[in-house]
């Protein structure tokens, strides 16, 4: 499975809010970006590092916001970056 099948599959999970397939794909050495140039409460934006990183801005995530929704507008894939 390439780089973008495997974003493809974790963000179908994550929209049934199961981070399992998130959590099983994280590297240890992960970099995640992530922006929000929405006005309001839903600020998150930032680089988070390593599977730690990852894992404090998901429970962030978790505690302060419900998730309705989440549809991805796009997964974009280059080499071995998604």
């Amino acid at each position: 499975m390439d780089g973008a099948e495997l974003m493809r599959e974790v963000v179908a999970a994550f929209e049934k809010s199961d981070l399992q397939p998130l959590f099983d794909a994280i590297h240890e050495d992960i970099v995640w970006k992530t922006a929000s140039n929405q006005e309001g409460l839903f600020r998150f934006e930032g680089e988070y590092n390593n599977r730690a990183g990852l894992l404090v801005i998901l429970s962030t995530l978790s505690r302060h916001y419900t998730f309705y929704r989440f549809r991805p507008k796009e997964v974009i894939a280059a080499g071995d970056v998604v």
